[in-house]
């Protein structure tokens, strides 16, 4: 299961993920310190946290470097990274004060992009469940102008989902005065969201008691098609 989570702030992305560790042992790459607030709801005897979240580059990226380099250890049965906007903006920061005019040169773009997908490309690639946070670009009104990018720059915002098997966006709704967690799946052209399986409801409700039955329907989900799959080409097979 290779999950894309982004979300406006306080929608609920950092929930949705700490609930993972209801299902899964899973290595926490805490880039924001986001978890705090989501600890409650955490299963603390299945979860390793990293807290990157320093104030030297140097030390940040290499922190970074060693999370990434666990979560391919085969240790974990998930990794969960938290969140990615923030390590778009450090890098960001730390090509800004290597500049001789302190702005991000146009050659540091590519440079920054590469950087990019090649960490979220090695955190799709571990063999378990990969989930990755991002928040999303405040555009305009959900109902007309709103587009749910990631709060990535450049060609980033549209490549590192499309990784993804799943790109879900956070949101909660307000009907009656009774606010809904929901994680949409499928919905608008302007939501950019994805969910190659079929296995969540367009709008999927979840809960703080029990959010982790989302990834439990999702996983089973993949595990029903692949098993399909399978079937498939064994018959195929057969008939050969």
């Amino acid at each position: 299961m290779k999950a894309f989570v982004k979300g406006p702030t306080g929608n609920g992305k950092t929930f949705v993920a700490a609930s993972a560790t209801h299902m899964w042992k899973t290595l926490y790459i805490d880039v924001e310190g986001g978890l705090f607030s989501a600890f409650p709801t955490v299963k603390k005897k299945n979860i390793e946290v990293r807290l990157i979240r320093e104030s030297e580059p140097a030390d940040f990226f290499q922190r970074l470097a060693d999370a990434v380099g666990e979560a391919e250890s085969g240790k974990y049965e998930c990794v969960v990274l938290d969140s990615l906007t923030e390590i778009a903006g450090r890098m960001e920061d730390d090509y800004a004060q290597k500049s001789s005019t302190g702005k991000v040169e146009f050659g540091d773009w590519f440079d920054m992009l590469g950087r990019i997908k090649r960490m979220c490309r090695r955190l799709r690639d571990v063999r378990c469940h990969t989930i990755v946070t991002s928040l999303t670009k405040p555009t305009g009104k959900e109902e007309a102008t709103a587009i749910y990018e990631p709060a990535l720059s450049g060609q980033a915002a549209a490549i590192v989902p499309s990784m993804f098997d799943t790109v879900m966006l956070c949101r909660k709704i307000t009907i009656k005065g009774k606010t809904t967690h929901v994680v949409t799946s499928d919905g608008p052209s302007i939501f950019h969201v994805r969910d190659r399986y079929r296995a969540l409801d367009p709008d999927e409700v979840i809960s703080e008691k029990d959010g982790w039955r989302m990834w439990e329907k999702l996983s089973n989900g993949i595990m029903k098609m692949s098993g399909a799959g399978k079937e498939e080409t064994e018959t195929v097979g057969a008939t050969k």
